[in-house]
């Protein structure tokens, strides 16, 4: 694994919550696999804003998972990265999703449409920004954060 993170130093990012450990996937699973989160950005030197997006095993669903894995990117993009805003959205019936994202202080913005699953589906848009975050009650433990921002060339 050292000579991965050599050449994308991102596969060396872990951000760690009280419940669960999030890292770019990779072949080596030590640990049991739950979902998905990512964290994305376009122009985020000038705009300052990520996307996320999310996807939990439905056996993993409910048991607050969710909110906890979103709440770490959050942490992560906000204090480490310097991030202005957080923006998701989710199908406009799934409204566990976008109870997770109320529930972290994520604004309503906007309905969309999106085809998931070859499917068209009307999407609830949400944003989310520093002082309207509800910060979970625990510290986010961060590894590998130096290399990635240097390769990613973000200055924080």
């Amino acid at each position: 694994m050292t000579e991965l993170i050599r050449y994308w130093p991102p596969f060396g990012l872990t951000l760690t919550t009280p419940r669960l450990v999030l890292r770019p996937i990779r072949d080596e699973h030590d640990g049991a696999f739950i979902g998905c989160q990512d964290v994305a950005a376009k122009d985020f030197a000038s705009l300052k804003t990520v996307s996320t997006g999310s996807w939990l095993r439905q056996s993993a669903q409910g048991r607050g998972f969710g909110k906890e894995m979103r709440a770490a990117v959050a942490l992560y993009a906000f204090d480490w990265l310097g991030a202005d805003a957080a923006e998701s959205e989710a199908a406009a019936w799934n409204r566990q999703s976008l109870g997770v994202s109320r529930a972290l202080g994520y604004e309503l913005n906007g309905v969309g449409r999106a085809t998931w699953g070859g499917t068209r589906q009307d999407v609830q848009k949400v944003r989310l920004t520093p002082a309207a975050f509800i910060r979970p009650g625990w510290q986010l433990q961060v590894e590998g954060h130096t290399a990635t921002a240097a390769y990613l060339g973000i200055g924080t």
